[in-house]
């Protein structure tokens, strides 16, 4: 059993629990963006709840770059994964911890809709920082023709759209301010509800 499949027994609380305490220690690295991981973080969540997002959007956009704070939850033989494909080991980590399956999709979706957006919007495409850019590559570059057809058949692609969005324009060094304990008190609201529906 793996590190995230024992907190994954624990109660609600436990687990709201671990991950403030995942983000209070490292989400203060920086990761070439100018803020830090709980900057963003907080700045992700706020713009989801200034565009009228639901609580699991709003969740998701708080959890979105997750993946990146596992490094030590994870054997050396993922390292990689954790580098290059940080949305999807997210993703398996929330769903392991038991989220609602639509805040385990949007996370792992928001860099293939950074993909669909630059093959879609040469706007968008020159909004991107830097680093965004450079990750771009190693996570597969524009979508082709025919990956762009297949991502807009899904239902949730508006969400997953605002999503990536907010995670692009959450990146304002000028703002230190952290709010997050809502996400944690949220947290732990959609885990009981999502054990309780599982029963």
């Amino acid at each position: 059993m793996n590190p995230i499949e024992r907190i994954a027994n624990k109660s609600a609380n436990q687990k709201a629990d671990w991950l403030k305490s995942l983000y209070q220690i490292q989400g203060l690295e920086y990761y070439g963006e100018g803020v830090s991981q709980l900057q963003h973080a907080s700045q992700a969540a706020m713009l989801a709840l200034e565009h009228g997002a639901d609580a699991e959007l709003a969740l998701a956009a708080g959890l979105h770059d997750i993946g990146h704070l596992l490094g030590e939850y994870f054997p050396r033989s993922r390292r990689d994964d954790i580098r290059y494909r940080h949305e999807m080991v997210g993703s398996e980590c929330l769903n392991t911890l038991g989220f609602p399956l639509r805040v385990v999709t949007l996370v792992g979706s928001h860099a293939n809709a950074k993909r669909y957006l630059t093959a879609t919007d040469p706007a968008y495409a020159r909004t991107l920082s830097a680093a965004s850019v450079a990750s771009l590559k190693f996570q597969g570059g524009p979508m082709t023709p025919d990956e762009v057809a297949l991502f807009e058949l899904r239902d949730d692609l508006e969400d997953v759209i605002h999503l990536r969005l907010w995670d692009d324009q959450a990146k304002d060094a000028d703002n230190e301010e952290i709010d997050l304990d809502w996400i944690w008190s949220l947290s732990e609201d959609l885990l009981e509800l999502q054990a309780r529906a599982v029963i």
